[in-house]
């Protein structure tokens, strides 16, 4: 019973996560106030329309009074060839989506 106990908090640490899953996270912990306290609930990635590849994340994380809040984003990205930098294509926060220059800026932060 103990070495399941000890082996099973390992295996989130061993997780493989797609090029496309790990930018949304990077992209919905650069728009959180306390990006530490960044807690995924659930994952999923998906082909949406055209081809593209769609990333849906449920989080919490804290707001200004350290209060835990429910969190979802959405990114969508343009399907490139294997080992290409993903591309932006839409994000969704908490069911709407970003304004147009939000979605510029985090364009060219991810190119660097």
């Amino acid at each position: 019973m103990l070495a399941i106990i000890l082996v099973l908090p390992g295996c989130d640490a061993l997780s493989i996560k797609s090029a496309n899953l790990q930018t949304c996270e990077e992209i919905a912990k650069g728009r959180l106030k306390y990006p530490s306290s960044f807690d995924k609930t659930s994952a999923e990635e998906y082909n949406h329309e055209g081809g593209h590849k769609g990333v849906n994340i449920a989080f919490t994380a804290w707001n200004g009074f350290k209060v835990p809040i429910p969190y979802k984003i959405t990114c969508v990205f343009k399907s490139v060839e294997q080992g290409h930098t993903p591309l932006l294509i839409s994000i969704t926060w908490n069911g709407r989506h970003i304004r147009a220059h939000e979605l510029d800026d985090i364009r060219e932060k991810l190119k660097e």
